[in-house]
């Protein structure tokens, strides 16, 4: 067994799960096994290890009034997710303490801190030439 953290953004909870496997997190905080997407949140420089996260792979594109949002460090993250660890060689570990998890009311509350410069504003670039960018186009 290893420990994993839920984040609920609704909730604005960060609670530890006993699992055998991340995949096991998924269903307590509805994530679908076919619809997410596993990103690096951070690296230890001493041991190699590396705090990464599963979240759905379209939430930061539901409109923004529809979703709740977090952020670790300076990254945005949306919806619901699963944090883990990683060893050096790849092999899922225990993640033993949670990194300090920053929960926004709203969108509004996100704006804010990107101006203030806590967070960056997720984009998308291809070649250096942003293709997109946070929050997503509204739909006419």
């Amino acid at each position: 067994m290893m420990k994993v953290f839920l984040i609920d953004s609704e909730a604005r909870t960060v609670d530890a799960m006993d699992v055998k496997a991340v995949q096991d997190a998924y269903g307590p905080i509805g994530l679908n096994r076919a619809q997410v997407e596993h990103g690096s949140v951070a690296v230890d420089q001493v041991t190699g290890n590396r705090l990464a996260i599963v979240v759905h792979e379209f939430s930061l594109f539901v409109p923004p009034t529809e979703q709740t949002y977090f952020s670790i460090g300076a990254n945005l993250y949306a919806g619901d997710a699963v944090l883990y660890e990683t060893d050096r060689s790849g092999e899922t570990v225990s993640l033993i303490t949670p990194p300090e998890v920053m929960f926004y009311r709203s969108h509004v509350e996100v704006e804010k801190a990107i101006a203030r410069g806590e967070i960056r504003r997720p984009q998308t670039a291809i070649n250096g030439e942003v293709v997109w960018s946070w929050p997503p186009a509204r739909k006419r």
